[in-house]
């Protein structure tokens, strides 16, 4: 399932996607020309190595990878091409609040670097 959602955005970014494991398709993601300017939203994440394995395009490119528990922040903290994450889960209507700021200052910030 990773490699065919990794296959969707080589796809959606002009390449055919032609691997089949997920190393296989940072790679190929990696490969990607450096120019093309791309926000990859991962909704909903578990493990932070669901979003490393998207951790490979290009320095125009910025993934919000919104997640459900600290572990997986910290591991999408530490992404060069991710902003950086709050837990969602059970949260409160101040942190959905505070979410909500960040996720519009995030989008902002995507504007203004494309």
């Amino acid at each position: 399932m990773l490699a065919q959602l990794q296959r969707d955005v080589a796809q959606a970014l002009g390449d055919p996607g032609h691997f089949e494991t997920p190393s296989q398709g940072k790679e190929c993601l990696r490969g990607l020309p450096a120019q093309r300017a791309a926000l990859l939203v991962l909704d909903d994440i578990w493990e932070g190595a669901h979003a490393e394995a998207f951790d490979a395009l290009g320095p125009r490119c910025r993934m919000l990878a919104p997640a459900r528990n600290c572990t997986a922040c910290g591991a999408i903290n530490t992404m060069s091409s991710a902003w950086p994450s709050h837990p969602t889960a059970g949260a409160s209507d101040d942190v959905d609040r505070h979410v909500q700021a960040h996720m519009r200052h995030i989008m902002q910030s995507y504007v203004d670097c494309c």
